[in-house]
């Protein structure tokens, strides 16, 4: 049975200068995705795909070259939509916000995007994936935290909240790829 795994980023290089959909990795971000590889190589996949946000793109690239692996770019991968929001939030203050984003999913919290049009993209994205591939593999993607965990939560009984402050960067979640069960989060921070 295939597998799915949602990777989240590693570290980017905070900002408050540019959106943090334009984010790069940090030195520590470049070696947390080199340290990630090697627990992806029992896997069965030839393609890591990404989102278009550099940080994601960097994350794959790196795992990609450890692993001797091909990375796609894919529309519909990106975070929740938010380039207009430069803030950087005191940590309590972006609790809450996220709190709120995930409590109220038809409701826009913040960004350009509910946690439902999110979602609703996302999952779309994952979806077109899944169903153009050739052969029966497993599947990598590159992501964010926020996508990933409204996925993992309308697919499983857990709080997208939850699921969230679990994620570092970088984490992954392993899912089965047929029905979307949750099956393990590997936190690598």
């Amino acid at each position: 049975m295939g597998q799915l795994l949602l990777i989240k980023h590693a570290k980017p290089i905070i900002s408050s200068s540019i959106p943090s959909s334009n984010w790069v990795l940090s030195n520590a971000g470049i070696k947390q995705a080199a340290k990630l590889a090697p627990f992806l190589d029992k896997y069965d996949f030839s393609t890591i795909f990404t989102s278009e946000e550099p940080k994601a793109i960097h994350t794959a690239r790196i795992i990609a070259t450890e692993l001797n692996q091909q990375v796609e770019i894919k529309k519909g991968l990106h975070e929740h939509e938010r380039h207009q929001n430069r803030i950087i939030y005191p940590e309590n203050e972006w609790q809450s916000i996220i709190k709120s984003f995930f409590d109220c999913p038809n409701d826009l919290v913040f960004g350009a995007e509910t946690a439902s049009e999110a979602f609703d993209r996302f999952d779309a994205a994952v979806k077109s994936l899944i169903h153009s591939q050739s052969r029966q593999e497993d599947m990598v993607i590159v992501a964010h935290g926020t996508v990933i965990s409204l996925f993992v939560a309308r697919y499983n009984l857990v709080n997208p909240y939850e699921i969230w402050q679990k994620l570092g960067m970088p984490a992954y979640v392993k899912l089965d790829l047929k029905t979307f069960q949750l099956q393990s989060v590997q936190n690598m921070e």
